[in-house]
């Protein structure tokens, strides 16, 4: 007890000149004689110590401090589950496990880990969201691996991939029909016109610029250069 408020300083020592014992009950030597309580035993002014300290009960900040609670970066899911178990023990739910459950389902980022771990029953038991999760995101680290960071980067990506491989399939087809149908030399490089009467490189027609099939360069003031032209046109 020396020791105690030898340590007791400031606000300590006032706290404890103004706590209240109870004086002694009943008389000395009767069966409900209670004696009276000392202001230098220790167990005494520790138990109204601890009295005067708990006379609130901060369970709705502790709540609080729960629900606001994030998980850290990089850390495990058993630790995080860990740290949540810790914190609720002083919060006094009443159902303690849909409570953690529902403050791991809340921490979900990731859409689509959130529609896994929620399932098709819509109200899985605590140990099961632990499972779904957890195999989550070893799947995930798996993914990470092999270059995939996301599984819904995996998803979005496959259209994609067989949009381009049909896109080059298809341009690689037409562009093999088209040496197959067309091959031109340098030699040969112009040839008559259909469309505008002249003689030119496929694909610079002035067709091309919108001018009515029919209608020649010459009509419409059009000079075309000297390397498109042909030998008759000289």
């Amino acid at each position: 007890m020396a020791i105690l408020l030898t340590t007791l300083e400031g606000r300590g020592l006032d706290i404890y000149n103004n706590m209240h014992f109870a004086p002694a009950q009943g008389e000395v030597g009767q069966p409900n004689f209670v004696a009276a309580e000392s202001n230098v035993n220790y167990e005494t002014v520790i138990r109204n110590f601890d009295e005067y300290c708990n006379k609130r009960d901060p369970v709705m900040a502790l709540r609080a401090q729960f629900w606001a609670y994030h998980r850290p970066e990089g850390q495990g899911l058993d630790e995080f589950v860990n740290d949540l178990r810790t914190m609720s023990a002083n919060c006094k739910f009443t159902e303690v496990d849909s409570t953690i459950r529902d403050k791991l389902f809340f921490s979900i980022t990731d859409p689509v880990m959130k529609m896994k771990v929620m399932g098709d029953d819509g109200n899985a038991t605590l140990e099961t969201v632990i499972h779904r999760m957890r195999n989550f995101e070893s799947a995930r680290r798996e993914l990470a691996m092999v270059g995939v960071s996301s599984m819904s980067q995996m998803s979005q990506s496959k259209p994609r991939v067989v949009h381009s491989l049909g896109k080059e399939s298809v341009s690689k087809h037409m562009s093999g029909s088209q040496q197959n149908s067309h091959s031109y030399s340098p030699d040969d490089s112009t040839r008559r016109c259909s469309h505008c009467g002249t003689s030119h490189i496929p694909s610079q027609s002035p067709a091309f610029n919108n001018i009515p099939h029919g209608v020649t360069a010459a009509k419409v003031g059009i000079t075309l250069p000297t390397r498109v032209q042909s030998q008759s046109e000289k």
